[in-house]
């Protein structure tokens, strides 16, 4: 295989212009890397024609990565046609992002071998994609959002784009986030979508036996809401209604739909294997071996209408035993930054705006 060898392929929607693509190509090729047009990224495919492509790179051991260059909606389509076993075989990496959320998640979790999620038709400058081709590493500027909070270096890792991750509920597909961190970004949830969301993962169970949420950029959310800093106050007063306990929370600034943003390696291993059994061909099917396997609830009266909270195993981390009790001094920046945002902000309408800074659960 040779080392500075890539795919480019859009597994998501079919792309309209491909000169941003030829751009990057070129840039890569002068650094000495080998670009190849998947015909995904030149043609319209089916799911079927996408995933055979992608198996048949993965099985020839040619590439060092494959990069995706598309976004949208119709990534969910390729899950049951990828070969999994494919992946964790190969010597070859995937990268997407945005709708590509699904399928980084459902490779880590399925193969057991991490994926990244990283945007390159993100960059104008393609320092941190040069660096992650040749040396598989890439740097996540994470800052504790939470009172004592801890991220643990060598922690599981799964999410990206909300909407994207939730297409992975009920397809046998979904990581167990036991023990892990959750990330969550998104360029187009208002306020009431991502509570709606948030619902849902709470009603899947998702945030039962979290380690910690980080919660990237949310473009639409904060520009309704006057800054990134109250967005992610205003999230975090969401979440922590619905999770069971404290959970430690933290902020990537530089992940999300951003120009030049940052990426994340979403990463599993065996003992993510353990938890399902994902197979390829099973058109949209929920295998019979495929079911979360689940630690037995703990005995106790759950709140009404919320889910009993399991007993997670322990990490061997020392955390804060209260590490979701937030940082006063911290959240009153927070909250001073995104008054003085909103003052600066004359498009804000101040009926919305009031409604947005009420207490969650007081409107």
């Amino acid at each position: 295989m040779a080392a500075q060898k890539i795919l480019l392929c859009a597994l998501s929607d079919p792309l309209v212009d491909l000169r941003r693509v030829t751009m990057v190509a070129e840039v890569l090729a002068d650094y000495g890397v080998e670009s190849e047009f998947a015909k995904s990224l030149r043609e319209v495919c089916t799911p079927e024609e996408k995933a055979e492509e992608f198996n048949r790179a993965l099985r020839s051991q040619r590439y060092a990565w494959i990069l995706d260059f598309s976004g949208g909606n119709l990534a969910n389509l390729v899950l049951p046609y990828i070969d999994y076993d494919a992946y964790r075989a190969s010597r070859t990496w995937y990268a997407a992002f945005s709708d590509g959320t699904c399928i980084v998640n459902a490779l880590a979790a399925c193969s057991g071998k991490r994926a990244m999620l990283f945007g390159v038709w993100q960059q104008n400058k393609l320092n941190a994609t040069l660096k992650l081709i040749r040396t598989k590493r890439m740097q996540t500027q994470i800052i504790p959002l939470t009172e004592n909070a801890y991220y643990p270096r060598h922690a599981q890792v799964y999410g990206g784009n909300m909407r994207c991750f939730l297409k992975l509920a009920g397809t046998g597909r979904m990581p167990s986030l036991d023990d892990a961190i959750l990330v969550l970004e998104s360029s187009s949830a208002d306020l009431y979508l991502f509570e709606s969301m948030a619902a849902q993962m709470a009603q899947l169970g998702l945030f039962d036996n979290l380690r910690g949420i980080v919660l990237g950029r949310f473009n639409r959310l904060e520009k309704q809401i006057g800054s990134k800093e109250l967005a992610w106050a205003k999230m975090i007063e969401i979440l922590g209604s619905m999770t069971h306990g404290p959970i430690p929370y933290f902020a990537a600034p530089m992940l999300g739909h951003l120009e030049n943003g940052e990426g994340i390696w979403i990463s599993a291993g065996e003992s993510a294997r353990e938890v399902l059994t994902c197979q390829k061909h099973l058109r949209y099917e929920m295998p019979e071996q495929a079911s979360l396997s689940r630690k037995p609830a703990v005995e106790r009266k759950a709140a009404p209408g919320r889910p009993i909270r399991k007993k997670a195993e322990s990490s061997g981390t020392a955390i804060s035993a209260n590490p979701g009790a937030a940082d006063p001094e911290l959240m009153e920046q927070l909250r001073a930054q995104a008054k003085k945002a909103a003052r600066q902000n004359p498009g804000l309408q101040e009926q919305n705006r009031t409604e947005l800074l009420r207490p969650f659960g007081n409107r």
